[in-house]
C-alpha cells in the first residue's frame, strides 16, 4: 500500500488510485467540499499510507552512481524573507497586526536535461520535454515547527486547493499547473494537491509536541505534482518557494520556527523526485538546510504608518491649488480644513481638495491592518497676491538687479503692467522697505523705509534711489500678503576721467591722473589691456607713460563698479631714455615683484628706494621683491657716452592681505566656533601684524568695542550661539590696513543651513585661451536633505524653488553652468520638510575683449592684415574708421584687412565675416572692437594702425602672451612652462629676441619660444639694418596650488574623516624635489611642512600652499573648510535641538520661549523612531524616571521649574530593531538663582548722601557663586565692562543718585578652567538675572529758621532758598546730574556718532522718576536686548513708560545709528511737541520728508537748528554734540561758556575748549550744583563730579 500510494502521488499509473476513483474523476473526488464524507476516508487512507512512508530510512534514494551527485542533492532554507529571498539570512522581522508567512524553499527544483520540442497541440508552440525526469522535483512533505506562545495557525487556512472553477479558494503558493510533454504524450490529468495539516488531524500528534521541555505547535504539509513537475525556479532568483505556512503573530519578541532535516523520523523533510518508469522504487532526494533548518523571527509591533504627503506641496501660490494626498499602502487618510469636520480622503479617485483661498489642510493616516495612526501633519496652502513689480521712468519693467548711473525714481505697480490711471489697484497696497531684516510678519505704515515697512502712495507711487539699496516689497490685499519682491538697485560711481586723454604725444613721457566724481570711489586700472574689474590695480598716484599703452579704468563704490573705460596713448617719438615697471605703480596685497625694463636694452638701471638717500644708486640687476609701501625712483644710463634718462617714480602701496574666516558665512545646526586669522602672518613676521576683529558688526577699525587677536598667532577664535556678525581687519606695521572683511553666523538647529556654492558669486572673465566656461556646485549637506534651486542667465530672478514647480530643479550633484548674467536661488530641505533661508548667488561672465596686434606704424603703402583672437563662439562687434561690422566668430581666430575694414576667417581673406564694406582706406585705420557672449559685453580694445612711414619705420614685434605671471604647468617633457609666439605686421622683416636684458640679438625662426623659468623677453624687428623700437615682455611663474584631497562641505563626526594634500598632476617632471608643501589649519599658530595625512575631527579649516624653494615662489593658496556636525545622521543619531543643546541652563529661562516649548529630539533618519525614557531630579532632592516610550514629535519633553537636573537617554529603532547598540545620553542641569538684593531694600529710594549699603550675597559661602555688580547703570554680566566689580562684603557709599547693577555667576565647577581653579572663566558659567535699583540723593538740606540755625527737627528737604532750572515739563532739577558717559580710552567722541541703545541711555538718565516704584530689567522685552546687553535697563524702562519703541518685527536694534532726521522724530515724541507744518526753512528739507513735521516743529521750539549753508542734512548721522546740545535745552541747562571754560575739570582727552560744544559737553558728562544769575544762566559750579 505504501508503495502503490507513493507511485499514485508522483504520478503513476497504478490500480490504486483507480480503486481509491476513476482517475477521470479524481480531482472531484480529492477536493470536493461537498464531498465532505469522501475526503475524510480518503484523507484517512492518504495518511496512513504517508506515515508508512516516511517512516522508511532515507539513505538510499537512487543508485549509486558518483557522477550525478549533484544532481541528486537539494538545499532547502527555512526563511519569512518573502517571495523572492536574496541570498540567506538566520533572523527575520514580522510585524504585529500582520501575517507572518513562513516559507520552506529550495536552491533548485529540476537538474535533469531537458529538450525543447514542439508542441503536439499547437504547432505554433514549443514546449519542454524531461529527458531525466528522476531528477526533477515532483513534491515535498515538511514539518514546520513554531511556539505557540509567538504563533498561532488559522484552521481556516489548513486546507486550501488550487481549483480552477473557484480562484478565491487557492493555495497559500499560487502554484502555476505545467501542461508538458514527456515520452511524447501530453497528460492532460496534471494537477497540484497541496495539504497543510495541523490541529485539523488530531490523530496524528501533530499539534503539540514537546522539545527539550518545551511545547511547541507543528503544520505538516504536503505537496506534490500530479502527472507533473515543480516549475523551473526563475531566472536570475537565488530560490524556489515550494510551501508557505502563514502564521498570526501574538507578542512581541524573539522565537524560532523549524524544520526536522535529518531526525529519520516519521516527519522528517522528504523531497520527491519524478519516476516515469515502471518498477516502483524510493524516490527521495538528498537533503541539507540552511542554518540547520532553523531561522529566527523577530516579531515588533508595527511603526506607526509614514505621514501622509500633499501634491503640490505646501506653500505660497498665486491661483487656486488641486491638492492630492498620498500615504503608505494600505492606509486610509482622515483630513479636515482649517479646523473643520474631519473627512476621510477618497484615495480610490484622488479627489482633489480644491484650495482657493488661505486654508490648513490638517491630516493623518490609518493603516488599516492594525489601525495604528500615523503623526498629525499640517499642510498650509497660501493662496496669496502677486508680488510687485518695479517700473523705469518710461515705464518698462526693470529686472531685479539694476542700476543707473545717478539718483533716479522706481515707480511701483502691483501688475505686471503699469497702469497709468491705476498703478496699483482700488483693493491692493504696497509696502517697501530698505531694511534687511523686517519679514512679512512686521508689515504696517510706517514712516522710515530704513527701518520700517511704508506703505506706497498710490497717488505717487514712487521710491527714490540715491545710493546702493536692497528693496523689498510686498502687496497686501483683503489681509492677504504676497511673497516679498526683492529687488537690488543701485547708483552706479561715475566713470572714471584721464587727464591727459588719450590722444597722440610727442614728448618723452606724460604723468596721467585719473578722477572720479563719485567721492570717497577706489579707482582701479589696468596696462596690458585686460578688465580692471578683475584684474586691476588700485590707483594711488599718477600713471607715467612712455610708450603706446592702453589704460583701461572703473571706479568701485558701495561694491559697484562704474562701467570700464579705455584710454589710447600713442606716441611718436622714441624714448630711448625711458624705463618701465612691471607691476605699474598701484596698491597690492601682501608683496609685489617689480621687474625694470630699459626702452632702449643697450641702456642701463640705476634706482634707489625713497628711503635711500638722495644720489645713492643702485644698479638694477634682478627682481625687487616690495613688501611695504615703498617708491621706487629710476632711470637709464647709456653706457657710451654716459647719458642718463629722466627720473621715473614707481609708487607702491602695500596692505596686508585680507583676513580668512574658517568657515566664511554660514549657518550651524548647533553652538560652533569660527577662526579668523591673518593669511600673511607667519612664526618670523608675526610682529609687523595685528588682526582686529567685532562681533557686532561695528568698523574694526575704528570702533572701542573691537578686539585683538593673540599677537603671537594673529588668529582668533569667535563662539557662535546665535546671529552674529564679525567683521576684521588686519594692520600692518601699524600703519597700513587691509580690506575689511564681514562675514555673518547663524545657529538654525530648527532648520536646515542655507545652501553654500564652490564658486564664489561675483564677475569672472571667460578667457580667450579658455574653451570651457565655468560652473559651481553646492557644498554638500547632511543626508537626507535635499537642494531645490532656479536659475536664470539673463538677470532676472525666477521665483522661489519650490520643489514639484515648473521652474524648480533637484540638485544631484551636478555641476550647474555659470553664464551671462545668472542667478541662482537655492533653498535646502530637510527630513522633516523645514526649509533654509533662501541663498541668493549671483554671477557675471563677460568674454574677454577681442586682442589684435599692437598699434603700429609700418612702412609702405599698404595697411596691414591684421590677426585677431576673441572668445569662441562670442559674437564679435567692431569698428574700422567709419565701417561698424559683427559675426558670429566660431573658431576663435579671425582676419581684418585693415585696408577694407572687412573681417575674414582666413589669412588670405577669401572667406569673409560678416558685412561687406565697399570702403577702402590708405593711410591709417582706427579699430575700436569688443564681443558679446551669452548677453553680457566685454569691454573695448583700441588699436591704431599707419603706413607710409620712412623705409626705416618699423613696428616693434609682439609676442601672442601678454607680460603676466603664470603658472608652473609642464607643457611637455622638457619642463615648458609657457609657448611664446612672436609676430610681426612689417613684410619681409626678421623679428628678433634676447633674454633677460643681456646676450645678443637672435633671429626668431617660428615654431614657438619655449620658456621654463622666470624670462625677460625682449623683440624687435630688424630689415634692411633698421630696427624698431623695442617691446618687453615678463613671464614669471608660481607653482599650481596644491590639492586638498577631501572636499569642503559638511560632514559627521562619526566619519572619522581624514585629508591629504597633494601636488597638482600638471606640475613639472622632479619638480617635487624643488617643491614643499606649506599648510595650516585654523587652529595652528603658523604654517607647517606637510608630512602625511590630517584627522578632520571638528570644525575646521585647511590653508595649503605650494612654495618653489629654489625660486622662492609661492602658489595661489587652496582653502577647504569642514563643518563638522555633531553627531552621525546617516547611522541615526539622536541629538537635543536648540535651545536645549546644552549642558547648563538658568531655571529663570525655563518659562519662557523658546524653552517653554519643552525638549526636542531630532535626528536626520526619516526611517528611525526616536525612542527614550529620561530621569530628573527634583529640587527637594529626590529623583525620579519615567517609562520608555516612542518620542512624538507633537509632545516634547516638558521641563519645570520644580527640576534641578534632568538626564535624557534616547536610541532609534527601525524596522530590523534597534539601530546600534550606543544610547544617546544628555544631561542638562538647571540652576536656579536668585536676584542679588541690596541691603537699602525696595520700600525707599531716596536716602541721604554717605548712606552706606551693602550687598547681600547669599551664596558667599559657595566657593562656584560670585556676586558682580556696577555703580554707573552698566551691564554686570559683560565680562568686557570695565566698570564691573566682584563683591567682596564691601561696603558702599551712596554719594549721589546711583543704579546699582548686580547679578550672580555660578560656575560649573567641573569644565577645565574651573579644575584649574579659574571659576571666573568657567566655559559653562551661569548668571542670574540682574537686579537693577535706582537710588536718589537729596542735593542739599535745610529748612525754616533763623539765619545760619539748623533745624534739628527737619528732615532732608530740597533747599528752596536757591533758583533752580527747570526743564521743559516744569521739574526743578536742583543738581544737574551727567547723564553721558565716555569711553573706557578716556575719550568722549563729541563727532562721533550715537546709537539707539545710547540715545534710550540718555534719555533714562534724564527722565524724571520722582514717582517711580523700583525697577527691574527682564531682558524679555526684545530679543535683541538681554540681560548680556548693558543697555537692557535703560532701553526697557524707556520702552515701559511709552518713549521710545522697537521696530514692527519685535526687535530693538541696540547698535543702529541715528541720523538727524530720526533724532528729531524721537525728541518730538519725547517732549510731546506739537506738528508745526511751515513753509520750507532749509534748502534740502522739502515738506514731503517723512520728518518733516517733527523737525520744524522743534526747530520753531528753538531746540534744534540747521548749518550756515541753510541746509539741515536730514540724513547725516547726529552726532553726540549734537544730541546733549538739543537735551541741555529740554532740561533748561543754560551754563556760562566764559565761565565753564575757566574750570580745570576737563576730563577728556578729545574734548578741545575752542570746540563749538565745549561747554555743551561738560554739561552734560560733569554732574555739580550750581548758581544761576537773574537771567538763569550757571555763573558757578561746586561738588562737580
Amino acid at each position: 500500500m505504501q508503495l502503490c500510494l507513493h507511485k499514485a502521488l508522483m504520478g503513476g499509473n497504478l490500480i490504486i488510485m483507480r480503486e481509491i476513483k476513476p482517475t477521470d474523476n479524481i480531482k472531484t473526488t480529492f477536493f470536493n467540499r461537498k464531498n465532505r464524507h469522501g475526503m475524510t476516508r480518503l484523507l484517512s487512507v492518504l495518511l496512513a499510507a504517508f506515515m508508512m512512508l516516511m517512516s522508511l530510512p532515507s539513505a538510499f534514494v537512487f543508485a549509486d552512481d558518483a557522477d550525478d551527485a549533484a544532481k541528486r542533492s537539494r538545499t532547502v532554507y527555512v526563511h519569512a524573507q518573502g517571495k523572492n529571498p536574496t541570498g540567506t539570512s538566520s533572523v527575520s522581522t514580522v510585524y504585529m497586526g500582520e501575517t507572518a508567512d513562513i516559507y520552506v524553499a529550495v536552491d533548485n527544483p529540476n537538474k535533469g536535461e531537458t529538450q525543447t520540442v514542439p508542441d503536439p497541440n499547437d504547432s505554433t508552440k514549443t514546449t519542454t520535454k524531461h529527458l531525466e525526469p528522476q531528477y526533477d522535483l515532483n513534491g515535498i512533505a515538511v514539518k514546520i515547527t513554531y511556539d505557540p506562545n509567538y504563533f498561532k495557525f488559522e484552521e481556516n487556512n489548513n486546507l486550501k486547493p488550487n481549483q480552477d472553477d473557484n480562484p478565491s479558494q487557492v493555495s497559500p503558493i499560487n502554484y502555476k499547473v505545467p501542461t508538458e510533454e514527456y515520452d511524447g504524450e501530453t497528460d492532460s490529468s496534471n494537477f497540484i494537491n497541496y495539504y497543510v495539516l495541523g490541529s485539523a488531524y488530531s490523530g496524528s500528534g501533530l499539534k503539540t509536541e514537546v522539545i527539550d521541555g518545551k511545547t511547541y505547535n507543528s503544520a505538516y504539509l504536503i505537496v506534490f505534482y500530479q502527472n507533473g513537475y515543480v516549475p523551473q525556479k526563475i531566472e536570475g532568483h537565488d530560490w524556489y518557494n515550494l510551501v508557505k505556512l502563514p502564521l498570526t503573530p501574538l507578542k512581541s519578541g524573539s522565537t524560532n520556527v523549524f524544520i526536522d532535516v535529518s531526525s529519520g523520523g516519521e516527519h522528517q523533510l522528504q523531497l520527491f523526485a519524478k519516476n516515469v518508469g515502471d518498477e516502483v522504487e524510493e524516490q527521495y532526494f538528498n537533503c541539507s538546510a540552511v542554518n540547520g533548518g532553523y531561522h529566527q523571527i523577530i516579531i515588533k509591533d508595527k511603526l506607526k504608518p509614514s505621514l501622509p504627503t500633499a501634491n503640490p506641496p505646501a506653500g505660497k501660490y498665486t491661483e487656486k491649488q488641486d491638492v492630492r494626498l498620498d500615504a503608505d499602502d494600505d492606509c486610509k487618510i482622515f483630513y479636515s480644513i482649517n479646523g473643520g469636520a474631519e473627512m476621510e480622503y477618497d484615495r480610490q479617485n484622488e479627489q482633489p481638495i480644491e484650495i482657493e483661498a488661505t486654508s490648513e489642510i490638517t491630516c493623518y493616516a490609518v493603516r488599516t491592518s492594525d489601525n495604528r495612526r500615523s503623526d498629525t501633519v499640517k499642510f498650509v496652502y497660501e493662496i496669496i497676491p502677486k508680488a510687485p513689480h518695479l517700473f523705469d521712468s518710461s515705464k518698462r519693467q526693470i529686472p531685479n538687479i539694476y542700476n543707473e548711473s545717478s539718483p533716479y525714481k522706481v515707480y511701483v505697480s502691483d501688475s505686471e503692467i503699469f497702469n497709468e490711471s491705476e498703478p496699483i489697484s482700488a483693493s491692493s497696497d504696497v509696502y517697501y522697505t530698505f531694511s534687511t531684516t523686517l519679514n512679512e510678519d512686521s508689515v504696517a505704515d510706517g514712516s522710515d523705509p530704513e527701518t520700517e515697512w511704508v506703505k506706497v502712495r498710490k497717488t505717487d507711487p514712487t521710491i527714490s534711489i540715491d545710493k546702493r539699496r536692497t528693496i523689498k516689497l510686498i502687496t497686501v490685499k483683503t489681509g492677504e500678503k504676497s511673497d516679498i519682491a526683492y529687488y537690488y538697485l543701485g547708483v552706479l560711481p561715475k566713470e572714471v576721467e584721464a587727464s591727459p586723454s588719450s590722444g597722440d604725444y610727442t614728448s618723452k613721457k606724460i604723468d596721467v591722473e585719473l578722477t572720479c566724481a563719485t567721492a570717497d570711489a577706489k579707482i582701479l586700472y589696468t596696462t596690458d589691456g585686460s578688465d580692471p574689474v578683475t584684474n586691476g590695480i588700485e590707483y594711488t598716484n599718477k600713471i607715467t607713460l612712455g610708450k603706446d599703452t592702453t589704460v583701461r579704468v572703473a571706479a568701485l563704490y558701495d561694491g559697484l563698479y562704474s562701467s570700464v573705460k579705455s584710454f589710447y596713448y600713442r606716441f611718436d617719438y622714441r624714448n630711448d631714455m625711458g624705463v618701465e615697471a612691471f607691476y605699474p605703480s598701484g596698491t597690492y596685497e601682501g608683496s609685489v615683484k617689480v621687474t625694470l625694463t630699459a626702452n632702449n636694452p643697450a641702456n642701463n638701471i640705476k634706482f634707489r628706494y625713497d628711503t635711500d638717500p638722495i644720489g645713492q644708486w643702485r644698479d638694477y640687476t634682478d627682481v625687487l621683491e616690495i613688501d611695504k609701501t615703498t617708491k621706487i625712483i629710476a632711470k637709464v644710463i647709456d653706457p657710451i657716452n654716459s647719458n642718463e634718462g629722466d627720473e621715473t617714480v614707481f609708487d607702491y602701496i602695500i596692505k596686508p592681505k585680507a583676513p580668512v574666516f574658517s568657515p566664511p558665512t554660514t549657518q550651524f545646526t548647533s553652538n560652533d566656533i569660527v577662526s579668523i586669522y591673518c593669511n600673511d602672518s607667519t612664526k618670523d613676521n608675526t610682529g609687523r601684524y595685528k588682526l582686529f576683529y567685532t562681533t557686532d558688526g561695528s568698523d574694526p577699525i575704528t570702533s572701542p568695542s573691537r578686539k585683538q587677536a593673540d599677537d603671537v598667532s594673529d588668529m582668533a577664535r569667535v563662539d557662535i550661539t546665535g546671529y552674529t556678525v564679525i567683521k576684521a581687519v588686519v594692520l600692518l606695521d601699524d600703519t597700513t590696513y587691509s580690506t575689511v572683511v564681514t562675514q555673518s553666523y547663524d545657529v538654525v538647529s530648527k532648520r536646515p543651513v542655507q545652501p553654500l556654492v564652490t564658486l564664489e558669486p561675483g564677475k569672472y572673465i571667460r578667457k580667450i585661451s579658455s574653451d570651457t566656461g565655468y560652473t559651481t556646485q553646492f557644498v554638500p549637506v547632511p543626508e537626507g536633505t535635499k537642494i531645490y534651486y532656479t536659475i536664470s542667465y539673463d538677470g532676472t530672478f525666477k521665483p522661489d524653488p519650490i520643489p514639484g514647480t515648473a521652474d524648480t530643479k533637484e540638485y544631484k550633484g551636478e555641476d550647474i553652468e555659470v553664464k551671462g548674467k545668472t542667478i541662482i536661488k537655492a533653498v535646502a530641505v530637510n527630513v522633516f520638510n523645514v526649509k533654509s533661508d533662501i541663498g541668493i548667488f549671483e554671477y557675471t561672465v563677460a568674454p574677454e575683449p577681442p586682442q589684435a596686434a599692437p598699434s603700429a606704424q609700418i612702412s609702405g603703402t599698404d595697411l596691414p592684415i591684421v590677426p585677431v583672437d576673441a572668445v569662441k563662439g562670442s559674437k564679435v562687434i567692431y569698428t574700422l574708421n567709419d565701417f561698424n561690422n559683427e559675426f558670429e566668430c566660431a573658431d576663435g581666430k579671425f582676419y581684418i584687412n585693415t585696408k577694407t575694414g572687412e573681417a575674414f576667417s582666413d589669412a588670405g581673406c577669401t572667406v569673409r565675416l560678416g558685412s561687406e564694406s565697399g570702403k577702402m582706406y590708405s593711410d591709417k585705420a582706427e579699430l575700436v572692437i569688443k564681443s558679446e557672449l551669452d548677453g553680457v559685453m566685454s569691454s573695448e580694445n583700441m588699436y591704431v594702425y599707419k603706413c607710409g612711414g620712412a623705409a626705416e619705420t618699423l613696428a616693434a614685434p609682439y609676442a601672442d602672451k601678454n607680460t603676466g605671471v603664470y603658472e608652473e604647468i609642464k607643457q611637455d617633457d622638457n619642463n615648458t612652462l609657457l609657448k611664446v609666439n612672436f609676430y610681426s605686421l612689417n613684410n619681409n622683416a626678421k623679428v628678433q629676441y634676447r633674454l633677460n636684458n643681456a646676450g645678443e640679438w637672435i633671429d626668431y625662426n617660428g615654431g614657438g619660444f619655449g620658456v621654463k623659468e622666470y624670462t625677460v623677453v625682449q623683440l624687435r624687428a630688424e630689415k634692411n639694418g633698421n630696427v624698431s623700437d623695442v617691446a618687453s615682455y615678463v613671464y614669471d611663474f608660481v607653482p599650481l596650488a596644491p590639492i586638498i584631497t577631501l572636499p569642503s562641505g559638511r560632514y559627521v563626526k562619526s566619519d572619522k574623516l581624514q585629508t591629504e594634500i597633494k601636488y597638482d598632476d600638471r606640475i613639472p617632471i622632479n619638480a617635487d624635489s624643488d617643491y614643499s608643501i606649506y599648510y595650516r589649519t585654523c587652529f595652528d599658530e603658523r604654517d607647517y611642512i606637510y608630512s602625511g595625512k590630517r584627522d578632520v575631527s571638528k570644525t575646521m579649516s585647511f590653508k595649503a600652499y605650494v612654495k618653489n624653494e629654489k625660486t622662492g615662489a609661492i602658489s595661489k593658496s587652496t582653502v577647504h573648510y569642514y563643518i563638522i556636525e555633531p553627531e552621525n545622521s546617516a547611522t541615526g543619531s539622536v541629538y537635543v535641538a536648540n535651545p536645549y543643546d546644552a549642558n547648563r541652563l538658568s531655571a529663570d529661562v525655563l518659562d519662557t520661549d523658546p524653552y517653554a516649548d519643552g525638549i526636542k529630539l531630532v535626528t536626520q533618519n526619516k526611517n528611525a523612531e526616536i525612542h527614550y525614557y529620561y530621569s530628573y531630579t527634583k529640587t527637594d532632592g529626590t529623583q525620579a524616571s519615567t517609562n520608555s516610550v516612542m518620542y512624538d514629535n507633537a509632545a516634547p519633553i516638558k521641563v519645570n521649574s520644580s527640576m534641578k537636573d534632568i538626564t535624557i537617554y534616547a536610541w532609534l529603532e527601525d524596522a530590523n530593531g534597534r539601530i546600534d547598540t550606543n544610547t544617546f545620553v544628555h544631561h542638562i542641569e538647571f540652576v536656579k538663582l536668585n536676584v542679588p538684593q541690596t541691603s537699602l531694600g525696595t520700600k525707599q529710594v531716596q536716602f541721604p548722601k554717605g548712606t552706606k549699603y551693602t550687598l547681600l550675597d547669599e551664596y558667599k559661602d559657595d566657593e562656584k557663586t560670585f556676586l558682580y555688580y556696577t555703580t554707573d547703570g552698566s551691564d554686570p554680566t559683560d565680562e568686557t565692562n570695565a566698570n564691573r566689580k566682584l563683591y567682596d562684603d564691601e561696603t558702599l557709599d551712596l554719594s549721589g543718585e546711583t543704579t546699582i547693577k548686580a547679578a550672580y555667576m555660578n560656575a560649573c565647577g567641573i569644565c577645565i578652567n574651573c579644575i584649574d581653579g579659574k571659576f571666573e572663566k568657567c566655559i559653562d558659567k551661569i548668571y542670574s538675572k540682574v537686579g537693577s535699583y535706582t537710588y536718589t540723593v537729596p542735593t542739599r538740606t535745610g529748612g525754616g529758621g533763623s539765619a545760619g540755625g539748623i533745624n534739628k527737627g527737619s528732615s532732608d528737604t530740597t533747599d528752596n532758598t536757591r533758583k533752580y532750572t527747570k526743564d521743559i515739563f516744569g521739574i526743578e532739577h536742583p543738581t544737574h546730574i551727567g547723564y553721558i558717559n565716555g569711553y573706557p580710552d578716556g575719550s568722549v567722541k563729541p563727532d562721533g556718532e550715537i546709537t539707539r541703545e545710547e540715545i534710550a541711555a540718555v534719555l533714562y538718565r534724564v527722565y524724571s522718576k520722582r514717582y517711580d516704584k523700583p525697577f527691574s530689567a527682564t531682558g524679555t522685552l526684545f530679543p535683541d536686548v538681554t540681560m548680556q546687553n548693558w543697555s537692557v535697563t535703560e532701553v526697557e524702562y524707556m520702552t515701559q513708560n511709552g518713549v521710545i519703541k522697537g521696530y514692527p518685527d519685535g526687535e530693538f536694534n541696540p547698535t543702529n545709528n541715528l541720523t538727524r532726521a530720526e533724532f528729531a522724530a524721537l525728541i518730538s515724541r519725547y517732549i510731546d511737541a506739537k506738528e508745526v507744518d511751515d513753509a520750507d526753512v532749509f534748502g534740502d528739507l522739502s515738506n514731503k520728508h517723512w520728518a518733516y513735521k517733527n523737525i520744524m516743529s522743534l526747530y520753531r521750539a528753538g531746540l534744534i537748528q540747521g548749518y550756515e549753508d541753510g541746509t539741515f542734512k536730514p540724513e547725516n548721522e547726529v552726532t553726540r554734540a549734537e544730541v546733549v546740545t538739543v537735551i541741555n535745552k529740554i532740561l533748561g541747562r543754560n551754563p556760562s561758556d566764559k565761565y565753564v571754560k575757566t574750570l580745570d575739570l576737563n576730563p577728556f582727552t578729545d574734548l578741545i575748549p575752542e570746540k563749538w560744544y565745549y561747554t555743551a559737553m561738560l554739561e552734560a558728562t560733569v554732574t555739580h550744583d550750581y548758581y544761576l544769575d537773574d537771567k538763569n544762566v550757571e555763573i558757578k559750579w561746586e561738588n562737580c563730579k
